[in-house]
């Protein structure tokens, strides 16, 4: 099974928690933060699944959100630190950037202010999708490999069952038959033979009917041929 046809199943799955948690997880690798003790802050998980929730985005638009989270991580050094909200700021904006790019009717950065809960305003999300644009020198193309590098802990399993379904399709379609099925198989296999064995000459019983009765027409054609002559034949007269 191909690369591409994993994606296109993928691509059809519902949103689940096993993503949610793999774009936190993701996130959390692009940068480190310095944490907060008292917690104050919503999980990087729970504001996720916030905005998956309020936004109703769906899986390709998420594919497309860990490619850029991606590389985003191989841009910013290793040894830069963020505030508490770094994270945070750093999937939404990736979010917006993959639902801008993907989507014809997006939703704006005041609503997307709104999915957070208060978390951002309105000018500080417009701050952080122009710094991305930045970051990535305005190329937001994605190919297929991009894709496939990115998401390959989730396209392998998919791979795996379809190859193994398929397997045992085959084993299914070339496994021996038994008991009536058996029967019923050689005998109509037997019928076939007993058919073809008794392939019809080239004057067919139709072809030889054909011929009969031309025959027969014939036979009959001169038996009128013989009345008619003879009943023509002129009658001889007595002579006076």
């Amino acid at each position: 099974m191909s690369d591409l046809e994993a994606l296109l199943t993928f691509n059809k799955k519902p949103v689940s928690i096993d993503m949610v948690h793999f774009l936190a997880a993701t996130t959390s690798s692009v940068i480190q933060v310095k944490e907060n003790v008292a917690g104050s802050v919503v999980s990087l998980v729970d504001f996720i699944k916030g905005l998956i929730t309020h936004s109703n985005v769906q899986t390709p638009t998420l594919m497309s959100t860990v490619v850029y989270l991606t590389r985003l991580r191989s841009i910013i050094p290793a040894t830069v630190y963020g505030i508490e909200t770094t994270r945070h700021r750093i999937f939404l904006g990736c979010l917006i950037l993959a639902s801008k790019n993907l989507n014809d009717s997006s939703p704006l950065n005041k609503h997307w202010s709104r999915y957070t809960n208060g978390l951002l305003d309105i000018r500080e999300v417009n701050t952080i999708e122009r710094e991305l644009l930045e970051y990535f020198d305005w190329k937001l193309r994605i190919d297929t490999q991009d894709l496939v590098t990115c998401l390959s802990s989730f396209l392998k399993p998919i791979k795996d069952q379809i190859t193994y379904q398929r397997q045992q399709d085959l084993l299914l379609f070339n496994a021996p038959l038994h008991g009536k099925t058996r029967y019923c198989v050689q005998d109509d296999h037997h019928s076939r033979s007993s058919s073809n064995m008794s392939i019809p000459s080239l004057v067919s019983s139709a072809t030889s009917s054909t011929i009969s009765t031309a025959d027969s027409f014939r036979q009959t054609n001169n038996y009128h041929r013989k009345i008619y002559s003879i009943s023509e034949k002129p009658v001889e007269r007595p002579v006076l």
